[in-house]
């Protein structure tokens, strides 16, 4: 996983090998992410993920790769997701 994370006055970057999509460096309540799973039905491919996540203190772009040719089928939130929190799911059927 490729990671880039700002917040209007400094800026990191990083690769990890952890299948994690959201930074540890995000922090506040308000905010929205979007993530982009791309070929999640395929079998002849890898999978590669796009997220892009703002809070009220930054703002992170990664960029991965599951190196597995296994359509996807199952998707897990963990429990840190504040109170409230809306997750929308959205496929387009090709």
């Amino acid at each position: 996983m490729v990671e880039m994370v700002g917040n209007g006055s400094s800026a990191t970057s990083a690769t990890t090998s952890s299948s994690r999509f959201i930074s540890n460096n995000m922090t506040g309540t308000d905010g929205a992410t979007v993530i982009q799973i791309m070929d999640y039905t395929a079998t002849d491919k890898h999978k590669s993920v796009l997220v892009r996540a703002n809070s009220g203190s930054a703002t992170a772009a990664h960029a991965g790769r599951w190196a597995n040719t296994s359509a996807i089928n199952e998707i897990n939130f963990n429990s840190s997701l504040p109170a409230g929190a809306t997750i929308h799911i959205y496929g387009i059927e090709a």
